[in-house]
């Protein structure tokens, strides 16, 4: 079920000036009146109001601690953008750098500039639309002494927000722990929302148009729901219940659909698209970007210097559910994978895959997008053999979405793959990781290609039906046991 409401996009005057406080004063006395919302202490311990100016230059934010801290700190903030900064009950303050230090600090009002991000992942935007984030202007408590966080937005007539924190209602959001991947995405302004249901998930959508382009609603929501079930279909329930998605539009220059997307885990997760909005459904689905970002939250966050993992599972998966969709043909998907693990055996002077974030990723894109994909097929195939069809990597994972995602911890790589081999019958994991790790570069596949019925006749492949594991490489392509 999709639920979405659509609004209109006056035009508005984009520039970024400090209003005086007294342009909003009357908004900000009501809100300073009312007073925060009750919640339980246990819960959402602080309490956060952000006051959102009418133009999106600023915001006004009001904090209440429910228990006395000592510091203050924004990740991408700076003290002097600080204004109007002004305990709400006694004592001093003191700005450094990033941080606001204090002494048994359990109230304080700040005003501060909401910046739109601007480098090679934030290309322009609307101009009633700010791409900002909470990095900058959420000072809040260390992490150790942040047990809860409640956001409430007071937002002009019109204007939305999309953060990837989880919604309670009326403009309230949690921060969730996280491992902070990446940095949060906040947006303000006229842009369309929508939320995709699947199963128990309601993953809510910001669609932002670009100075010029505009995206089609129809056509963005057709397509991100069909990803969406792609990764829902592994597990049976999409694995992130309440996942921010934001889309815009950028220039691709006729080479892809969807130029580029990438997960963020940042107090909730999110996962950020750039599409080119002139491109059809067909064009949309036929692509595998989202897919691939979607399978990256089948697992949690793997610590990055073993990125190859979590790179390896969505590489694997973006070949094998596009198959399941029809998208390609058995023998396209598995043409596909063997192109890919070719490019991949080719690196030149490979490393222990334990040592492979010491060399630069340029170098190593390959081997580290596809060693963890040759480790999934090997599990995958190895569990669907030992268990004769009753288990899968699919299954494993579904039993991991259920017990431990989403997760707020970084995990390492032999964390992740002890825990698969608890909730599987068989433990493969745990030895397949072991041996990865302890090898330079790609492992031999020529055994279990021949098992599979995988026949190699130069770059290109052909499918064997008489070979012994023939049904289970059917099975993989078709989403059976």
């Amino acid at each position: 079920m999709i639920t979405a409401d659509r609004v209109t996009r006056p035009a508005t005057d984009e520039r970024s000036i400090w209003l005086p406080r007294c342009s909003w004063c009357a908004a900000a006395l009501l809100w300073l009146l009312i007073g925060p919302v009750p919640v339980s202490a246990s819960a959402t311990p602080h309490e956060y109001r952000v006051q959102v100016a009418d133009d999106l230059s600023s915001v006004l934010v009001r904090a209440q601690f429910a228990a006395a801290v000592s510091e203050l700190q924004a990740e991408q903030g700076r003290s002097e953008y600080l204004r109007g900064t002004d305990r709400c009950d006694t004592g001093s303050l003191r700005l450094a750098g990033n941080r606001i230090l204090a002494g048994e600090l359990r109230c304080l009002e700040y005003e501060y500039p909401l910046q739109a991000l601007q480098d090679r992942r934030n290309p322009p935007v609307a101009a009633d639309v700010r791409v900002t984030t909470p990095a900058a202007w959420l000072w809040r408590p260390s992490r150790a002494a942040s047990r809860g966080i409640q956001v409430t937005f007071v937002l002009p007539p019109g204007i939305r927000v999309s953060v990837p924190w989880q919604a309670l209602g009326d403009g309230r959001f949690v921060v969730s722990d996280s491992p902070g991947s990446s940095t949060a995405i906040a947006v303000f302004g006229r842009f369309e929302e929508a939320v995709i249901g699947s199963g128990n998930a309601a993953i809510r959508v910001a669609l932002i148009d670009g100075p010029q382009q505009r995206l089609d609603r129809n056509r963005m929501l057709s397509w991100l729901g069909t990803s969406i079930a792609d990764v829902a279909s592994v597990g049976g329930r999409f694995p992130s219940p309440g996942a921010q998605v934001i889309v815009q539009p950028v220039p691709s220059g006729g080479r892809s659909a969807v130029p580029f997307g990438y997960v963020i885990r940042d107090g909730g997760e999110s996962v950020r698209f750039f599409v080119d909005a002139s491109r059809s459904l067909t064009d949309l689905d036929g692509d595998w970007t989202a897919t691939h970002e979607f399978s990256h939250l089948l697992l949690p966050y793997v610590r990055s210097r073993e990125k190859w993992i979590s790179e390896g599972f969505s590489s694997y998966y973006q070949n094998v559910l596009l198959a399941r969709r029809g998208i390609y043909s058995p023998l396209e998907a598995w043409q596909r994978l063997h192109r890919a693990f070719t490019q991949a055996d080719a690196v030149a002077d490979p490393p222990l895959l334990s040592r492979i974030d010491e060399r630069p990723f340029r170098d190593m894109r390959m081997l580290i997008y596809w060693s963890g994909a040759a480790l999934a097929l090997m599990a995958d195939v190895r569990l669907r053999e030992l268990s004769a069809g009753h288990e899968s990597l699919d299954s494993v994972l579904a039993r991991l979405a259920a017990c431990c995602l989403p997760s707020a911890q970084i995990w390492r790589g032999e964390e992740l793959f002890s825990r698969l081999d608890s909730l599987s019958t068989h433990p493969v994991f745990i030895p397949l990781y072991r041996a990865f790790v302890s090898s330079e570069g790609m492992p031999d596949l020529r055994s279990l290609y021949t098992d599979l019925g995988l026949e190699t006749a130069g770059p290109d492949l052909r499918l064997r039906d008489d070979a012994r594991l023939a049904s289970i490489r059917s099975a993989i392509m078709q989403g059976s046991q």
